[in-house]
């Protein structure tokens, strides 16, 4: 009987001592999140969890008076997070499990400003993201400048030259950003920053495949679980697969070689056909309204059109705008008869990839054969170009 009494015995404390362990490692993953609000209304907090699909919510508190505010979750590693408050403002966080952060949030104005504490990777997201907002204060300064002086042609050339200039200096800015903190998540949220509008990437994977390739092995040995380095490696991984395929298809795409064979639908709903039984001088143009030379190139090629040589030139344009309400609004504005072709994928887009089109304006003129005969000439030496085909 003793001996039966003390096996229970031990059976329950070894029960209570694995819960023990659980409720630690339980509490050792948690973290919280305390908030203070200059301004509060009733629209609840929301905490979500930044996965490689979708934001999860966490935590959400309606706040009923001028109090700190609470959330919690738990993490069993290293994550990225975004704080959602009144106005669909909002705060991207790097939460480590244990930590405990306090926010304090200045949301009087439109413009909010906030101070984090508890969180050093939080605090580097806080510095790079202060950064962006000067970045885009001057580009807004720069796009009302662009409207204000649509037909002033030498000024306009002087805004881009402004617009271009402001990409390298916040790209050189955000490359020593992520080489001095190789270790941080922030480094993650700097990389896939976008400069001034929605759809433009401050970085390219393909022409900035080395600071993809810097952040990706940094952070893959550190946080090998954490999904957002694995959908960042993931990409770094198909990129240089793509880079390899680009090679081999720049191999076809060169001069005095064909050019691959084009049938597609244009916005106006016409069918337009590129291969060697058209018998016709082809010129491939790529372009984007949100790229400014790119577009002129258009303008330009829309003029070209009517002249003599014009008509025996086929001239198809393909668009990597994203946006197709604000490409058919450029087409209408401009009165483009040009056939315009998009598939509205930006860089995804199956037909830049077809002719290897990395950087745009590109552009791609064959002869009557289909033959290559020349790649990427612009503006004048371009047009030339087409007279003497045209001839």
């Amino acid at each position: 009987m003793r001996m039966k009494i003390g096996i229970r015995e031990i059976y329950k404390t070894a029960l209570f001592l694995l819960l023990l362990i659980f409720q630690a490692c339980e509490r050792d993953s948690n973290f919280s999140i305390v908030v203070n609000f200059k301004l509060f209304d009733s629209t609840a907090i929301k905490l979500y969890h930044l996965t490689e699909e979708d934001a999860e919510l966490i935590d959400s508190v309606f706040v009923s008076e001028q109090s700190a505010i609470k959330l919690e979750g738990k993490t069993e590693y290293p994550a990225l997070y975004l704080l959602e408050f009144f106005n669909d403002q909002s705060i991207f966080l790097v939460i480590h499990p244990r930590d405990k952060i306090n926010l304090e949030i200045n949301n009087l104005s439109e413009e909010i400003s906030y101070y984090v504490k508890g969180s050093y990777d939080s605090r580097l997201v806080k510095e790079i993201t202060d950064q962006q907002s000067i970045v885009l204060k001057k580009i807004d300064q720069l796009s009302q400048a662009w409207e204000i002086n649509r037909t002033d042609s030498l000024l306009l050339r002087k805004i881009d030259s402004s617009y271009s200039t402001l990409l390298k200096e916040h790209q050189n800015y955000t490359r020593k950003f992520i080489y001095d903190n190789p270790g941080s998540l922030a480094c993650v949220l700097a990389l896939y920053q976008n400069f001034g509008r929605k759809s433009q990437p401050l970085f390219d994977r393909y022409d900035d495949l080395d600071i993809f390739n810097f952040v990706d092995s940094s952070l893959s040995v550190l946080y090998p679980y954490t999904e957002a380095v694995k959908a960042l490696n993931r990409e770094v991984t198909e990129t240089k697969e793509q880079i390899v395929h680009n090679k081999y298809i720049e191999k076809r795409i060169v001069e005095g070689g064909p050019l691959p064979n084009l049938i597609e639908i244009t916005l106006a709903g016409d069918t337009i056909i590129s291969n060697k039984e058209i018998s016709i001088p082809t010129l491939l143009c790529f372009w984007a309204t949100w790229n400014s030379f790119s577009a002129n190139e258009v303008v330009a090629l829309d003029s070209f059109l009517e002249s003599n040589e014009a008509g025996r030139i086929q001239i198809i344009t393909i668009s990597l705008d994203s946006s197709e309400e604000r490409l058919r609004e450029f087409i209408i504005e401009n009165r483009i008869e040009l056939p315009v072709i998009s598939d509205f994928k930006y860089w995804d887009s199956e037909l830049a990839a077809r002719y290897a089109v990395k950087r745009i304006p590109a552009t791609i003129l064959t002869n009557k054969e289909g033959i290559v005969i020349a790649k990427d000439l612009f503006s004048d030496e371009l047009i030339s170009k087409l007279k003497e085909v045209g001839k």
